[in-house]
């Protein structure tokens, strides 16, 4: 196994991890929102109660990224390796 393959299941192995994770933090801030309106929770703060909830979803798509573009990032850290 070269660099470039084994730099591309590193790279969908972090997406793995990151997908691992983002989908509890999901259904967790799912069902805290889902709780926070049935207890009719108000926010006093300046922002939204959804704007503290986005980690969670931006953690996910880097993840789905990182599986989906892992051969041309890979190709990219490594496309001097090609000209000696």
């Amino acid at each position: 196994m070269n660099t470039r393959q084994l730099t591309n299941v590193l790279i969908k192995v972090l997406g793995l991890s990151l997908i691992a994770h983002g989908i509890p933090a999901i259904i967790s801030m799912a069902m805290t929102t889902l709780i926070e309106e049935g207890m009719g929770a108000r926010t006093a703060g300046l922002f939204p109660s959804w704007v503290g909830q986005i980690a969670p979803v931006a953690t996910l798509i880097i993840g789905i990224i990182l599986i989906v573009a892992s051969r041309s990032i890979a190709d990219f850290l490594f496309r001097n390796d090609d000209n000696p």
